[in-house]
C-alpha cells in the first residue's frame, strides 16, 4: 500500500508540475512524435494538445536553424541538451526559445523526450538594447578625442584595465596594449611615478582629482575618481588634449595685446596730428605775420630773428612729418628690410652736418669716436632714422656748452653704436616709457624744444627689424646714453 501511496504522491505531484508550469512542457518520442503537451505550451505556440500531436517537433521548431541538427546530435550524444532555438508559433511567426531537453527511460523501456521551452523574447529584447548600447558606447570611446581609462590600484602600482584606443595619439600605444601594463611600462620614469602616486591618493581619499599635466609638448587636463564594484574601489578617469586649447587662449591673448597696441598707436597719432604738429606751424604762421609786419615797417633789425625761428619751427614740422610718414608706412607694413654693407663714418657724418646749426645754437659739440671707416651691415635709410633721432633728441636736451658723443663697439656676435650726452637726463620712471607707444613720454627741451616721443618708438621698431636690441641709461643732470646692436647674421 506504502508503494502505491508515493506512485499516487509522484503522479499527482507530475500532473501539478506538468500543468501549471509556466514554461512550455513537451513529452516527445524519439521521432519527434509529439505526446503529451501542457497548457502552457499551448499558450505560448497558440496551438491545441491535437495539433502539437499532428505537426509533431518540426512544426513548433524552425529545422532550418543551424543550429536545431546540433542541439539533436548533442542530446543524442550526451542524452541532454540546453540552448537557444527558434520557436514557431501557429500563425508562423518565429521567436526565440531556451530549451532543456533531456532523454528518458520509462517502466516499459521507451526512450522518451522531456523539454521545457522559454520564451525568451523578452530577454533577447534586453540582451540586444544592452548589445547595441555597448556597440554605441564603443563607438562613442573610439572617436570620442576624450582619452578614457580604469586602472586597479594597489600601493606598489597603478594597473591598467581598460584603456580607449586614441591613447595612441598620446603615448604611441592603443588603448587595448596598454590592459594589464603599469605606469611605469609605458610613461617616462617621473611622470609615471607621479601617476602613481596621484592614483593611490584618489583610491584612498575617495574624492576626485583635476590636474594639468604637459607631456610630448602637449597640455592635457586629467579627471580621475573612485568607482566601486562590490568591495573593490577601482580608479576611472578621461584625459583631454588642452594643447589646442590653449594655443588658441594665446593667440586670443596676443591678439588683445595687438589690438590694444594698435589702439594706443591710433591714439597717439590724432595726438600727434591734432596737437603736436600744430605747435611749429602756429609758430611758424604767428612770426611770419610778424615778419610781414616788420618789412612793412621798414623795420629790419627783428627780420633775421624771426626768419631764423620760422626755419627752426618749419625743421621741426619738417622732421614731425617725415617721422610720421616712415611710421605709418612701417604701421602699414609696407617698408622694404634691405640689409647691405656700408661705411657707418660715413653716414654719421652726414647726419651730424645736418644738426650743425641747431647744436652751434646752442653752442654743443657733437664728437664722432669712430675710426676712419667702419663697416657694419643693415639697412642703411633705418640706421639714418635711428640715428637723426637719437642725435637729434642728445642736441634738444643737452644744455648750450655740452657735449654729444657717437662710438661703437665691435663685439663678436653684433656691432653697438652708442649716442651718449651731457644733458640733463631721464627719470627713472620716464625711462620704461620712452619706447611704448601707449605710454610715450614727451618733455620740453633745454630751450623748451618740443617733442612727441615718436621718434624712439621708430627707433625701437627699425631696430627690431634688425633683430637687434635698444636700450638707455641715463642719470638725472649726468646726461643720458641710447646704445643699440646690429647682429653681424643679418
Amino acid at each position: 500500500m506504502l508503494i502505491d501511496d508515493d506512485l499516487n504522491d509522484s503522479a499527482e505531484l507530475y500532473y501539478v508540475l506538468f500543468n501549471t508550469s509556466l514554461d512550455a512542457v513537451f513529452l516527445t518520442q524519439q521521432d519527434g512524435m509529439i505526446e503529451r503537451a501542457n497548457q502552457a505550451a499551448c499558450r505560448m505556440f497558440g496551438r491545441t494538445v491535437e495539433e502539437f500531436r499532428e505537426i509533431g517537433r518540426n512544426g513548433i521548431i524552425d529545422v532550418t536553424d543551424p543550429r536545431f541538427s546540433g542541439a539533436l546530435e548533442e542530446r543524442q550524444k550526451t542524452g541532454e541538451f540546453f540552448g537557444e532555438l527558434i520557436g514557431i508559433r501557429s500563425d508562423g511567426t518565429k521567436f526565440p526559445v531556451e530549451l532543456s531537453s533531456a532523454l528518458f527511460t520509462t517502466k516499459d523501456g521507451k526512450t522518451q523526450i522531456s523539454s521545457i521551452f522559454r520564451d525568451i523574447t523578452d530577454r533577447k529584447r534586453a540582451e540586444n538594447e544592452l548589445t547595441k548600447w555597448n556597440e554605441l558606447l564603443s563607438l562613442f570611446i573610439k572617436h570620442s578625442p576624450i582619452h578614457s581609462f580604469i586602472k586597479d590600484v594597489s600601493e606598489d602600482e597603478s594597473r591598467v584595465l581598460f584603456a580607449s584606443e586614441n591613447y595612441d595619439e598620446m603615448i604611441g600605444v592603443k588603448g587595448s596594449d596598454m590592459v594589464g601594463k603599469n605606469m611605469y611600462e609605458l610613461f617616462p620614469e617621473e611622470f609615471a611615478k607621479k601617476i602613481t602616486a596621484d592614483d593611490l591618493n584618489v583610491v584612498l581619499k575617495g574624492e576626485l582629482l583635476r590636474l594639468e599635466e604637459d607631456l610630448n609638448n602637449r597640455n592635457y587636463r586629467t579627471i580621475k575618481f573612485p568607482i566601486k564594484q562590490e568591495d573593490k574601489t577601482f580608479l576611472a578617469g578621461y584625459t583631454i588634449d588642452l594643447t589646442d586649447l590653449r594655443n588658441s587662449e594665446k593667440l586670443i591673448r596676443e591678439n588683445e595685446t595687438r589690438l590694444r597696441e594698435l589702439n594706443a598707436t591710433k591714439d597717439k597719432f590724432f595726438s600727434i596730428i591734432a596737437h603736436d604738429i600744430r605747435g611749429p606751424f602756429s609758430s611758424i604762421i604767428g612770426f611770419s605775420h610778424l615778419l610781414v609786419d616788420q618789412i612793412e615797417e621798414e623795420n629790419f633789425e627783428d627780420v633775421k630773428k624771426y626768419a631764423k625761428i620760422i626755419l627752426k619751427s618749419s625743421e621741426d614740422a619738417m622732421d614731425l612729418l617725415k617721422n610720421l610718414q616712415i611710421w605709418s608706412t612701417l604701421q602699414r607694413g609696407n617698408i622694404t628690410f634691405k640689409p647691405l654693407f656700408f661705411d657707418l663714418v660715413v653716414l654719421v657724418k652726414e647726419i651730424t652736418d645736418i644738426f650743425t646749426a641747431s647744436a652751434q645754437l646752442k653752442s654743443i659739440s657733437i664728437l664722432s669716436l669712430l675710426p676712419p671707416s667702419y663697416l657694419i651691415c643693415g639697412d642703411e635709410e633705418m640706421i639714418s632714422t635711428i640715428l637723426r633721432n637719437l642725435i637729434s633728441n642728445a642736441v634738444k636736451f643737452t644744455r648750450p656748452g655740452g657735449q654729444i658723443f657717437i662710438s661703437t663697439e665691435d663685439n663678436p656676435k653684433e656691432w653697438t653704436v652708442c649716442v651718449r650726452d651731457t644733458g640733463i637726463g631721464i627719470e627713472l620712471d620716464d625711462l620704461e616709457k620712452l619706447f611704448r607707444i601707449e605710454s610715450s613720454h614727451s618733455t620740453f627741451g633745454t630751450l623748451n624744444e618740443k617733442g612727441t616721443g615718436l621718434g624712439l618708438i621708430l627707433c625701437k621698431d627699425f631696430v627690431k627689424l634688425h633683430e637687434g636690441k635698444i636700450w638707455v641709461k641715463s642719470k638725472i643732470e649726468q646726461g643720458s646714453s641710447f646704445f643699440f646692436t646690429i647682429p653681424k647674421c643679418l
